[in-house]
């Protein structure tokens, strides 16, 4: 099929891929920036993998300080699907250049968008500090080693997009260009190989 005949409603309007690639890239990048907010991130369209068939993107963003990882899954749609707050750890003989995550901290379709706009609204509202990154207030302080079930990530000082196949969720009401909230769930889902790019961080 080509790139221009490929569609997603997302929005209850019909979008080409290019489209839809420059509207995940954007959104992507806002939330890299919102997560790890200590520098600006790059995240553009030739980072994405080449098709939309496959159901969701994964963003790696494993360079915020203190071991502190995250990854977001995020449908073509610009839905959230969800956010992973991870521990990078130590493994005995890891491949170059290579951190390993484990998830610590899982929000769900039900409450990751929920998430995104506390943080959102602290910074808006001029809170001090980032509690998202405070492991004392997330009751993640527990120390960092090697456990069974770790997943490789990113290299270092990158982030990573990659595509993954997995079930479909609920999320919830997008703003434009943003990855918010929506009340409807996607409809196309597909198992699928996963597939994985990098993407710089600047």
């Amino acid at each position: 099929m080509h790139p221009k005949s490929t569609t997603a409603r997302s929005q209850g309007a019909e979008e080409t891929l290019p489209e839809i690639h420059k509207k995940v890239a954007e959104a992507l990048k806002e939330l890299a920036d919102l997560l790890c907010p200590g520098h600006p991130h790059t995240v553009s369209v030739r980072d994405l993998p080449p098709r939309v068939e496959l159901p969701y993107y994964t963003l790696e963003i494993p360079c915020c300080g203190n071991d502190i990882a995250w990854e977001i899954d995020m449908f073509p749609n610009r839905y959230l699907k969800e956010i992973r707050r991870c521990k990078i750890i130590d493994a005995p003989n890891p491949p170059p250049d290579v951190k390993l995550l484990q998830p610590r901290l899982v929000w769900g379709k039900w409450c990751c968008n929920e998430i995104v706009e506390m943080i959102r609204d602290s910074k808006k509202d001029g809170i001090e500090g980032s509690w998202w990154l405070n492991e004392d207030m997330l009751k993640d302080n527990q120390p960092v080693d090697a456990v069974p079930g770790h997943k490789q990530g990113a290299a270092k000082g990158d982030a990573g997009v990659e595509k993954k196949a997995s079930e479909i969720g609920k999320p919830e009401c997008p703003t434009a260009n943003l990855a918010a909230c929506s009340a409807k769930v996607p409809e196309d889902s597909r198992q699928l190989p996963t597939t994985k790019s990098s993407v710089s961080e600047r």
